[in-house]
């Protein structure tokens, strides 16, 4: 009985080794979070030319199949570009975050034809952070390429 009695008459941890664990515990996780934070907007970036590539092919490829002509249009002011169909029929609508920039060369908007050609022909430029991205729209069958500068 008195060894069980030793057992449980220990002490616990004092407050400064509590104090010392807790700190090292916080400036752990601090350095995590301010190491996630560039890989957030590299996740962003790349999400946003990913997802920007995917609809402009299916502008094209809705133009060729339903034989019509499909706008699209960037309003850089307000973070958003759209597609549209007919007479302001959205096919999609997309808002991009605030840290990025879409810079308008020469196009404001463009036009995929019926046939996949596009109206008008130039470039775009995106800024993400301290990266920037050329978007080149061919001439002939709305070839497009995205190049980092």
């Amino acid at each position: 009985m008195g060894d069980l009695k030793k057992k449980w008459n220990k002490q616990g941890f004092t407050l400064v080794e509590v104090l010392m664990v807790l700190s090292i515990f916080l400036i752990c996780s601090t350095l995590f979070i301010f190491s996630i934070r560039p890989l957030d907007r590299h996740f962003k970036e790349s999400q946003f030319i990913s997802q920007l590539e995917k609809d402009l092919h299916l502008a094209k490829v809705y133009a060729m199949a339903h034989l019509q002509t499909v706008r699209i249009q960037f309003v850089p002011e307000e973070n958003r570009y759209m597609i549209l169909t007919g007479i302001n029929h959205y096919l999609v609508q997309r808002k991009y975050d605030e840290e990025i920039k879409v810079i308008n060369s020469t196009l404001r908007q463009f036009y995929y034809l019926p046939n996949g050609n596009v109206s008008e022909f130039g470039t775009f430029y995106i800024i993400v952070g301290e990266k920037s991205y050329r978007f080149v729209i061919y001439v002939g069958k709305g070839r497009t390429k995205i190049e980092a500068l």
